[in-house]
This record gives C-alpha cells, sequence and structure tokens, in this order.
C-alpha cells in the first residue's frame, strides 16, 4: 500500500539537544526546577570557596574575622596575645598597634601586610632549658622605644602564656614596679589576662634578672650556675634519650649522646635529632633485611 502523502501522518522530528525549547520532563512539569537546582550549584560553589579560603587563613595561621583569643592591654599601650591575634590585620588596625615583636620561630612579617611600622623577632622556645634572660634587655628596649614614639606594642608568643607574659614582665619590673617583688607585675597582667603564667625555669629568671639589678650580666655567679643546670638538664634528658635509643637499636647514637654540641640543644632540636636517628636505623634495618 503506498505511503500516504499527508504530512500529520509523518512522526514529529526529534527535538534538538541544543533546542532552548528542549526540557526534561521533570523540568518540564515542574518549572522550578532547574532554577532551584542552579540556585543550590551556586550555594555549592560558594560554599566551596569559603571552605577554600578558611583553610588557606588557617595554614597560614590566620584569620579574617573572629580571633578566638584576642590582645591584651595589659599597661598602657602594651598588649599581650598569641600567634593568631598577632596575624590579624583587623585586630592590629582596630587597637591602633604599630609595632609587634614575637617571640618563638617566626619570620619577619612584612611590615606593610599588617599595617605596621616595625616587627622584631626573638628566636627562643618556651621550653626549660632556653636562656631567655639574655634577650631580656633587647625585648625591654624594643618596648621602652615604641613608646617613647607613642607607638602601641603588641608582644606576642605561639599562645599568649609564657615567654610574651615572661618578656612584659621583666619590662615592668623595670619601669613600673622597680624595687617590689616580681609577682607584682605577674599579678598585674594576670587580672588582664588570666591565663599568663611563664614557665618555672622562666618564673626563676626574673628573679635572677631581678638579682642582677634589672641588666643582663653575664658575669653574675648565679646566671654562671643557672648555665651549668640546664647543661645538666640537657645532658640527663639526653642520657635517658640514649638509654631508650640504645634498646631501640643498639648502639646507634652512642657517639653522639655526650657531645656538649647534643647537651646545650632544646628540646626542639633533641627531638629533631631522634627524627634524624629513627630514620637512618630505619634505613639500616631494611638493608639488613634485603
Amino acid at each position: 500500500m503506498p505511503e500516504s502523502d499527508d504530512p500529520s501522518s509523518d512522526p514529529p522530528p526529534p527535538k534538538s539537544a541544543t533546542d532552548p525549547k528542549s526540557t526534561d520532563p521533570k523540568s518540564a512539569a515542574d518549572p522550578k526546577s532547574a532554577t532551584d537546582h542552579k540556585g543550590i550549584d551556586q550555594k555549592l560553589k560558594s560554599a566551596k570557596h569559603k571552605l577554600e579560603a578558611v583553610q588557606i587563613f588557617d595554614m597560614l595561621g590566620m584569620r579574617s574575622d573572629k580571633v578566638d583569643d584576642p590582645a591584651v592591654e595589659v599597661f598602657g599601650s602594651i598588649f599581650i596575645s598569641g600567634f593568631e591575634a598577632a596575624q590579624s590585620k583587623k585586630l592590629i588596625q582596630k587597637e591602633k598597634i604599630k609595632v609587634v615583636v614575637s617571640l618563638g620561630d617566626f619570620s619577619k612579617d612584612d611590615t606593610e601586610k599588617l599595617g605596621i611600622d616595625r616587627h622584631e623577632v626573638i628566636h627562643i622556645q618556651d621550653d626549660k632549658s632556653v636562656d631567655i634572660v639574655k634577650h631580656l634587655d633587647t625585648g625591654i628596649k624594643w618596648i621602652e622605644e615604641a613608646l617613647k614614639d607613642k607607638k602601641k606594642v603588641l608582644v606576642h608568643c605561639e599562645a599568649g602564656i609564657s615567654r610574651s607574659v615572661t618578656l612584659v614582665t621583666a619590662y615592668a619590673m623595670k619601669n613600673l614596679f622597680r624595687g617590689q617583688p616580681v609577682d607584682k607585675p605577674l599579678e598585674k597582667i594576670r587580672e588582664k589576662r588570666l591565663k599568663a603564667e611563664p614557665n618555672s625555669s622562666f618564673r626563676a629568671q626574673l628573679d635572677l634578672y631581678e638579682d642582677m639589678g634589672l641588666k643582663f650580666d653575664s658575669s653574675n655567679s648565679t646566671y654562671k650556675k643557672f648555665l651549668i643546670d640546664i647543661e645538666v638538664l640537657c645532658a640527663s634528658f639526653v642520657y635517658m634519650l640514649w638509654r631508650w635509643e640504645y634498646s631501640y637499636d643498639h648502639g646507634l647514637i652512642v657517639t653522639l649522646a655526650f657531645t656538649k654540641q647534643l647537651a646545650v640543644l632544646s628540646k626542639r632540636t633533641i627531638s629533631e635529632k631522634i627524627r634524624r636517628v629513627r630514620s637512618q636505623g630505619s634505613q639500616k634495618r631494611m638493608r639488613r633485611n634485603i
């Protein structure tokens, strides 16, 4: 039978994928669906970007808005904080801080990045074997120079508990509470910053600084004894480390254990030595097993 010439009998042509009128049956049934999906996609992208931004700020030790542990003004124009607050440009600008003194393994920040005039660093660890007293004169001088120029100064360490508090206490002993017990300025700081607590060695070194006449003196007999005590402390630590490592891998670090260089290292540097020694021990055992 011949095919009909009636065009109405022909099947409709398939709609092109690029045809703007071509829609999914669900979308056709619900015109809001496509719009809703688009809105959700935008929100997801926005959330992802925000998450990435937060991760970047956290990685850099920075947060753009809220600072969980803000800087506290403990004496006129002198602030104490941890690392997080010291990296907050918003907080620094709000308090009109122009000088930052850092205590720890920090690099000097670009002053323009934080909107400050000066940034100084004292490279010390919060460790009982650390000789902080020899750095106090330098840190106090920076604070005094900032105040002389009528600039607010922020002193910070990692947590704003031990190193920064030790330096500000020493400044107060010399300039605000001269002749008074060490605990007096420390109590005043704690009134503003409850968790202020120099470690026991730093607290003892504040007494030592007072004994020196509030000026570092390397010839001070008490200071010399203190240095010996530090060496004994470090040597004892290294000996315990050696005993542990000796049983871990017989004789591996005997040649390192009692050298003077290792005896006066900070605990952090010793920890790096431990990791290196462990790595060498693992490689040594692997070679034996091959």
